[in-house]
């Protein structure tokens, strides 16, 4: 209940927005943009996380969220020489979910919103009460679009991916209800980088691999929790995010993997991955001291350690 509660507060505040003047077309700039997804969480228990950090993004990226939960998603454009429109929209599997787009126009003294917020929809393409919400069964791609009154726009592309979820509660799984307290939980991710290529169009299949997650104790501090190893050896493929290199013109397709482990027991642990697919095979290894509540390891495909 806390995490809906701070997550109301917060979209309540993304509706202020405050009237300005427009500038000069060379001293403004394209409107900043921000979009927000939380896990819709209910009474009968855990229901899954988005990647710790990632909840709010205002930049091109991937995101890893628990399979299957059901994620609701808001965005705001902000920008102090005023915002004249933004749009979302929300794909999952090539069919498009939500398509909302909001417009700012001059009041009677010429001043225009600097920020504009899309928290709903009203099933027709405009701002309204009906939240947008997804389960995460398959990648879903969040693409907003923010534009000044000089025509200056931005534009970014989320990709929020499910990733498998594994939750032990007193020695068992599958019983709906959520970690004792003072336990913590893991989020792994590994991203994989792909190419250069000359387009953005993968091949099929391109971001599959075969991923082995290995959590093994060191040295336990808490009193509650986990304290056996952990392995799970998942097949996953991914749709990439890409990324652009301006100054040779070439995209790299980045290829995102995530596991999440809950109910460990406070302390240090060995966490491990191996994977094979495209490029090869390859492992990583490095020490996790945990604590309770989330806590996050990412890897890089080819370096060992981890973040």
């Amino acid at each position: 209940m806390k995490r809906l509660t701070l997550n109301v507060v917060m979209l309540s505040c993304m509706a202020c927005s405050q009237n300005v003047t427009i500038p000069p077309a060379d001293q403004d700039t394209a409107p900043n943009i921000t979009i927000n997804a939380f896990v819709v969480q209910q009474p009968s228990g855990y229901n899954g996380d988005v990647e710790p950090g990632k909840a709010n993004v205002g930049m091109t990226t991937s995101v890893n969220v628990t399979q299957g939960a059901q994620v609701q998603f808001s965005g705001s454009a902000k920008n102090p020489g005023g915002v004249q429109q933004f749009s979302v929209k929300v794909t999952q599997a090539g069919e498009v979910l939500y398509q909302v787009t909001t417009s700012g126009a001059p009041d009677a003294g010429g001043h225009v919103p600097d920020l504009l917020s899309l928290v709903g929809t009203n099933g027709a393409g405009s701002p309204g009460s009906q939240p947008m919400v997804v389960s995460l069964s398959a990648p879903v791609i969040v693409t907003a679009t923010a534009t000044n009154f000089h025509a200056m726009s931005q534009t970014i592309i989320l990709t929020y991916n499910p990733v498998s979820t594994n939750i032990t509660v007193g020695g068992g799984t599958g019983t709906g209800q959520p970690p004792p307290p003072m336990t913590a939980q893991l989020f792994l991710s590994a991203n994989h980088d792909l190419g250069p290529f000359q387009t953005t169009t993968a091949p099929p299949g391109l971001c599959q691999a075969t991923l082995t997650w290995t959590v093994t104790p060191i040295s336990l501090s808490g009193t509650t929790g986990m304290t056996t190893p952990y392995t799970n050896t998942a097949t996953a493929n991914p749709t990439p995010t890409w990324l652009h290199d301006a100054a040779s013109g070439l995209n790299t397709a980045r290829c995102p993997y995530g596991q999440m482990v809950g109910n460990l027991r406070t302390g240090t642990w060995m966490v491990s991955v191996s994977a094979s697919g495209a490029g090869g095979s390859w492992q990583a290894q490095c020490q996790a001291i945990v604590s309770a509540g989330m806590n996050s390891r990412i890897f890089r495909w080819s370096q060992m350690g981890c973040q």
